[in-house]
């Protein structure tokens, strides 16, 4: 949420529904916390916009969270459905839909144990398709192939 007052009333909402011991807000992370913050994490969650930059691509911050190998929910918007498949190796949610997302989280919650299995081959997709070894290949041989095209 970018607006003060959205932020003020998120917090509050959160204070309401005695989530507080739940949810934290921690602000700016160093980037060398990250990591662990994020292996310690049960669920990671990425609620994307259907919007134009959304359509163009594949989030990084997404293939960081598949290669933590715990379950992930994310929101169906560009390229994310060409890679993950919902219920298999990430957990798929209809863009702007609140009540989706709630959905697969309670679900993952409820069924820790299969969300976990989902989280592990969430890993195994980042390390197929992600992991810099693959893209490097990927990039060289685009580039070879580009060269054949110049000559």
């Amino acid at each position: 949420i970018n607006d003060d007052m959205g932020f003020l009333q998120l917090k509050k909402f959160i204070t309401e529904t005695k989530l507080t011991d739940r949810i934290i807000f921690t602000g700016f992370i160093e980037r060398n916390l990250l990591p662990p913050l994020l292996m310690n994490s049960a669920v990671l969650v990425l609620a994307r916009p259907d919007n134009i930059q959304s359509r163009g691509g594949f989030p990084t911050k997404l293939g960081e969270y598949l290669a933590t190998s715990r379950p992930v929910i994310v929101t169906a918007v560009g390229d994310i459905p060409d890679y993950i498949i919902d219920g298999f190796n990430g957990f798929l949610t209809q863009p702007g839909s609140i009540e989706s997302f709630a959905s697969r989280l309670s679900y993952v919650l409820a069924n820790y144990d299969e969300a976990s299995e989902v989280g592990k081959r969430g890993r195994q997709l980042a390390e197929k398709e992600f992991e810099a070894g693959v893209q490097a290949k990927c990039i060289h041989e685009f580039i070879l192939g580009l060269k054949s095209m110049i000559n």
